[in-house]
Formats: C-alpha cells, sequence, structure tokens
C-alpha cells in the first residue's frame, strides 16, 4: 500500500524511492498473477491426473514465493532473476508439453519487457534476457516440429486464465509506467529547481550569493517600470581581518554568520540579501528612498555596534560600514552599486562604523 501511495503522490517525490519502489511493485505485478495461474494450473492438472504438470507447477510456485520474499527484503536483482528465470523456464516446458495454443510462450515476452522498462537492469542484463527470449522461442519452436504436443489442453479453462493474466498485466505496466514517469518528471523538476536554489545560497551565511544578482537585476527593473523606489546598501565588517588574526577563521565564519542571521529579522522578506563578497553584504531595499534606508541601515548599524559575537570561549563585538544609493532609472543598477560602493569606501576613511549617503564632492 506504501508503494501505490509514493506512486500516486507527486508531492515530495524522492526520484530514488519512486525507481526502487516501481520496481518492486512490478516484481509483485510479474509474480502475483504468475502465482494465480500456476495454482490454479496445479488444481487443473490434479483433476486430470497429470501429475508431471503438477509437480512443475508447485516447483513455479515455490520459486515465485522466493522471490517474493527477496523482494520485500529488497534484494531486487536476485528476485528478479529468479522470477524470470522461472517464468521463462515454466514458459518454455509448459509450452513444448502442451503447444503454442496455452499461451505461456507469451509470459517469455512478459520478462523481456519487464526488464527492459522497470528493473534498470543493466544493458548487459537486458541483452542477456533478450537473447534468453530469442532461444526460448526458436526452442519451443523445434521441439513442437521434432515431437507430438503430449499434453494437449482438454480444456479453455487454462487458456481463458492465461490470456487474461496476460493482458491484464499490459494494462497494469502501461498504467504503473505512465504514473512513475509522471512522479519522476515532477521529482525531476523540482530537483532542478532546487539545484538553482542551492546554487544561489551561500553555504555559510544561508542568504543569497553573488549568482542570485541576475535575479535581483531582473526584480529591480521590474520594480522601477513600476515607478517604485529601490535602494542598495553594501555593507563591510570593520577590521575582519584583525578578528581571524586574533580569533582564528571558525571565529570570523561565526561573526559572519551571526551578521547574515540579524539581517534576517532586521529586513523585510520582500528584501534582498546577498553575501557580496568575503566579508561584505548586499542590501537591496523596495520602496525605501535613499533617506529611508540610510536610518533603516543605521538603525541596523547600531543592533550590530551592540551586539556581542560568542564561539567556544571566544567572545567579540564589531561594526560594520554601509554606503548607500538609490537606483534611479532603469538598467542603472552598475551605477547604484559602484555610488554605494565609493560611499563605502569614503566611510571607511573617515572613521568606520557608520553609514555613509553622501560623499562630500564626490557625489555631485
Amino acid at each position: 500500500m506504501s508503494i501505490l501511495k509514493l506512486l500516486f503522490s507527486k508531492k515530495n517525490a524522492d526520484t530514488k524511492k519512486v525507481i526502487n519502489n516501481r520496481n518492486q511493485i512490478m516484481i509483485n505485478i510479474l509474480a502475483i498473477p504468475s502465482m494465480v495461474f500456476y495454482f490454479c494450473s496445479f488444481i487443473y492438472y490434479i483433476i486430470y491426473e497429470n501429475y508431471l504438470f503438477a509437480r512443475i507447477n508447485i516447483g513455479a510456485i515455490l520459486c515465485t514465493v522466493i522471490a517474493l520474499v527477496l523482494c520485500q527484503l529488497g534484494k531486487l536483482t536476485i528476485s528478479s532473476d529468479i522470477l524470470g528465470i522461472t517464468t521463462i523456464v515454466y514458459a518454455v516446458v509448459s509450452t513444448c508439453l502442451s503447444g503454442w495454443e496455452l499461451g505461456t510462450q507469451w509470459y517469455i515476452m512478459i520478462v523481456i519487457l519487464t526488464h527492459y522498462l522497470f528493473l534498470e537492469s543493466t544493458q548487459i542484463r537486458k541483452m542477456i534476457y533478450s537473447f534468453l527470449g530469442v532461444i526460448s522461442f526458436n526452442l519451443i519452436h523445434m521441439y513442437l516440429n521434432l515431437y507430438d504436443i503430449k499434453y494437449p489442453i482438454e480444456n479453455n479453462y487454462i487458456i481463458f486464465i492465461n490470456y487474461n493474466i496476460f493482458f491484464i498485466y499490459l494494462i497494469l505496466v502501461l498504467n504503473i509506467y505512465t504514473i512513475t514517469n509522471m512522479v519522476l518528471q515532477d521529482s525531476y523538476k523540482k530537483n532542478l529547481e532546487l539545484a538553482k536554489e542551492e546554487a544561489h545560497i551561500d553555504p555559510l551565511t544561508n542568504i543569497s550569493n553573488r549568482r542570485y544578482l541576475e535575479v535581483i537585476v531582473h526584480e529591480i527593473n521590474n520594480a522601477l517600470s513600476k515607478n517604485r523606489d529601490v535602494s542598495v546598501g553594501i555593507l563591510d565588517i570593520d577590521d575582519f581581518k584583525n578578528v581571524n588574526d586574533t580569533h582564528g577563521h571558525l571565529f570570523g565564519d561565526e561573526v559572519l554568520k551571526t551578521l547574515a542571521d540579524e539581517m534576517k529579522k532586521a529586513f523585510r522578506a520582500e528584501d534582498a540579501l546577498v553575501r557580496y563578497g568575503g566579508e561584505e553584504f548586499l542590501i537591496v531595499m523596495y520602496n525605501v528612498n535613499e533617506d529611508v534606508a540610510f536610518k533603516i541601515m543605521d538603525r541596523f548599524r547600531t543592533i550590530i555596534q551592540d551586539k556581542i559575537v560568542s564561539h567556544h570561549n571566544l567572545s567579540a563585538s564589531i561594526t560594520f560600514t554601509c554606503g548607500i544609493a538609490n537606483v534611479k532609472r532603469e538598467h542603472n543598477f552598475e551605477a547604484a552599486l559602484e555610488k554605494a560602493d565609493k560611499r563605502l569606501y569614503y566611510g571607511k576613511t573617515t572613521g568606520k562604523n557608520k553609514v555613509v549617503l553622501k560623499c562630500p564632492k564626490k557625489d555631485k
């Protein structure tokens, strides 16, 4: 039941689980109808006192049970091989003894189809089963040309069951194949989207990295086209090299993570937070002009300067310097970054721990 739920559910589909459970369900689809046929055939041959065929069916049932047990234990390759070989041998023997009319030769095609479409077999195993299928049909053909049918079917009961099982199997195969392909395709798309998202995420701070700037540029242009204000701020941690030299790089990493965590708390979800460089961060604020952006960043600066960063037995306070600029018109993002960077540099050279909105002379 859990297999069916996973196959029919597209939410949180794990590709490996879907493939693994698809293989399990296909082994069951091949095994269970075969067991039903073997059992019905066993009863039929006992009634008609054909004990040779009865023993053949008992042997096939035992092999199928072993295959099902191995399938439940996760030994899918061994299980599918036991089931496949059992089915082929049974099909060859029963067709040779009872003729083409019985229809068991089509079980060979079922085995080949199963291995090609569902069991993720290697190409060599697929070729082996294809070769076994060709050999089996040729053996049956040669045997029936050389010898008379020893046990002709006297009742259409077995033929009726046999052909119904074959067509039921084909219908199930096509449906399971379609469903699992839909689930796998959906899973692939989700994994691709997740991979793209992860490619845009800085693993240390868990905020966006520079690769995300392409998306940000598109969002900024979209906002500007609607006459919305967009402001950017570039902040740089003051004396970060001294922090690393004094307390070590692990403590430096903790400083970066702490600053990123505080940024997530201080800014809105619609604002873009980017780790711009080593200790540089970029903040893009939408619907915010330069004056408001300055107040927001200065308030955040006071939060950080009062924050104590701790890691194991080490602790220290940090500050940052920030340059603010407004993206004044469409496709002017780079110019705004350049202006913010100049204001950041001005702040660094005039005392640090400040937010700079204007640079004397340089902004004119």
